[in-house]
């Protein structure tokens, strides 16, 4: 028996519950290749508002919202992830990154990998032992973020003097009076390469508090999101919680020069990028990625509904409406 969540998400579901409900013996198949069926959750009977992505189970209603993952798909989905997680390392390395790969980004094995896992062990138990008043739940539950969601995708939390960056001196530094969430930096098999503090707080943090990674190289968060058949790309990491959070598969990159496009195994990338001149910058990326063989999409601005960023609308409205445009081939020219 499926049950529903308070943010729409539908736990339980199977194919039986979808194709008992009626005129559901048959589905239609979309040009982007995913099944369409009637909701059986609102009951719908006119129009088949119900996705449902045959590779990974992920299912959404346009109509009435929900969303969740087709338990036997999804299962089947993750035992394959688990596999490519576990083929050897040639399956990256025989792709060389043409433009701007920082030389450390994949062969960094230093030190550093296992400090930084440790120290995020630690604070995730910051974050966890946090109630609903604790400082760290309420900024998270202001983005629209939940505690839950948060922990499943590897969150901690720094309070001031324990963010564990250190200044030429050897001293505590970038330290925040309302300390940070904490960000892991992974590769697509999960190794984490670094840690990005994001400093408590909404327009009352100074711009250069608000932001800080420690030394080494950089990943991706939730960078295992690349395996998967479609991802959903941000610039953030708040963005990429915002769409996990409404049901899509997303990985949020930490600055362009850091984007490894080897990592990315998913044929369909849709860029979610802020709506100003520096979140124009994904075009660069898409360049690379079409020259792969990727199709590449781009976040429509009428989804955005007037608002900056993903995570903006999804504070305001509790819904994200995807609404993609195709980019053409580079041959053709860049558009959008």
């Amino acid at each position: 028996m499926w049950e529903e969540r308070d943010n729409g998400q539908i736990l339980g579901f199977t194919m039986a519950d979808i194709q008992n409900h009626p005129r559901n013996d048959k589905h239609r198949i979309g040009r982007n290749g995913k099944h369409r069926y009637f909701c059986p959750v609102h009951g719908s009977d006119r129009q088949r508002s119900f996705q449902v992505n045959p590779d990974t189970g992920h299912f959404k209603c346009f109509a009435c919202g929900v969303w969740g993952y087709i338990d036997e798909i999804n299962k089947h989905h993750t035992q394959y992830q688990q596999r490519q997680k576990q083929s050897p390392r040639e399956r990256i390395e025989q792709l060389r990154y043409p433009f701007r790969r920082p030389k450390s980004s994949v062969t960094y094995t230093t030190k550093h990998h296992t400090d930084y896992r440790e120290k995020l062990q630690e604070l995730q138990k910051y974050l966890k032992r946090q109630d609903k008043d604790g400082i760290a739940v309420r900024y998270l539950r202001w983005r629209g973020i939940s505690k839950e969601t948060a922990l499943r995708f590897g969150l901690g939390y720094a309070g001031i003097w324990k963010w564990p960056q250190k200044g030429k001196n050897g001293r505590l530094a970038r330290q925040w009076k309302l300390g940070r969430l904490v960000f892991p930096h992974t590769d697509p098999k999960g190794k984490i390469l670094n840690l990005y503090g994001r400093a408590i707080g909404a327009n009352n943090v100074p711009h250069k508090d608000r932001h800080d990674n420690l030394p080494g190289p950089k990943g991706a968060f939730n960078a295992i999101a690349m395996t998967a058949p479609e991802v959903f790309l941000c610039e953030g990491p708040f963005d990429a919680l915002s769409l996990l959070e409404a049901g899509y598969p997303a990985s949020a990159i930490f600055g362009i020069a850091g984007f490894n496009p080897d990592w990315v195994e998913a044929e369909e990338i849709t860029f979610c990028f802020d709506q100003d001149q520096a979140g124009a910058n994904w075009k660069y990326l898409a360049v690379e990625l079409l020259r792969r063989g990727k199709r590449v999409f781009f976040l429509d601005p009428v989804a955005y509904q007037g608002h900056k960023d993903i995570n903006e609308l999804w504070m305001s409205e509790g819904r994200i409406n995807i609404i993609q445009s195709e980019i053409t081939p580079p041959s053709q020219g860049i558009t959008g």
